[in-house]
């Protein structure tokens, strides 16, 4: 979206959005930015196009920011971003679900798991000990801390270019009373 003209983006994002209320019936107020291809200019954009929100690499925000939800703007126009982490696949997978808030928003690249299926294991075995949320239920019940300005940014640091076809795995995991009435882990896509 970075990159081209802006009534391309537009159309693209709502050629997308329409495909998927079509297919799944969901009417999604967030996404994944392709390779987190963050420019200080897009919250405009992306806000005219009818979406809230998206998770941008925690390495985005000032060194003292928590995992949550924050806000972003430019010409009037904001959007909300959530801290993602990116889990060190070297640690014990359980460690991953930890953070230094009430929230933490966990994106895995599918093909850094390729000979991992033990972690991965691990990694699922542990979730039903934490809290999962949908990523829009979360935003919902969480105001946003602060305001932020954000550099532009292409990933995370230090991680290999993913492949235009990788999947990403995302999801919530909470620990906030005020989600407590949030059932059983669900799909994050909403």
């Amino acid at each position: 979206m970075a990159l081209i003209p802006r009534e391309d983006a537009v159309a693209q994002v709502g050629a997308h959005w329409s495909l998927l209320e079509q297919l799944f019936g969901v009417n999604a107020r967030g996404f994944y930015l392709t390779e987190f291809a963050w420019e200080p200019h897009l919250p405009a954009l992306i806000a005219s196009t009818g979406l809230e929100w998206l998770p941008l690499p925690i390495t985005q925000f000032a060194p003292d920011t928590k995992g949550g939800v924050y806000t972003t703007e430019e010409q009037g126009r904001s959007v909300k971003l959530i801290t993602a982490l990116r889990p060190d696949l070297e640690q014990p997978a359980p460690r991953c679900l930890e953070s230094d808030g009430d929230f933490a928003c966990i994106v895995i690249n599918a093909e850094d798991l390729i000979g991992r299926t033990a972690w991965l294991s691990s990694l699922l075995h542990a979730l039903p000990t934490h809290q999962t949320v949908l990523l829009s239920e979360y935003i919902d019940a969480t105001p946003p801390e602060r305001l932020v300005l954000t550099h532009s940014c292409t990933r995370f640091p230090s991680q290999t270019p993913p492949s235009a076809t990788s999947a990403r795995i995302l999801w919530a995991s909470s620990r906030s009373a005020s989600l407590s009435s949030v059932g059983a882990p669900r799909l994050p896509w909403r």
